[in-house]
């Protein structure tokens, strides 16, 4: 958590503020698709 990601809908880049409950990086939740950001949009890949 704390990775951005852009937003269409928001036009603009938003924090994570989900993440996986279990598994971790440097004690840091991972992110996976999915998950939310801080715009309230999840995030999903694009073509």
């Amino acid at each position: 958590m704390g990775d951005k990601a852009s937003c269409p809908l928001h036009l603009g880049e938003f924090a994570f503020i989900e993440g996986h409950t279990v598994r971790r990086m440097n004690n840091i939740p991972i992110v996976l698709q999915g998950h939310r950001l801080s715009c309230g949009c999840h995030a999903g890949a694009m073509r």
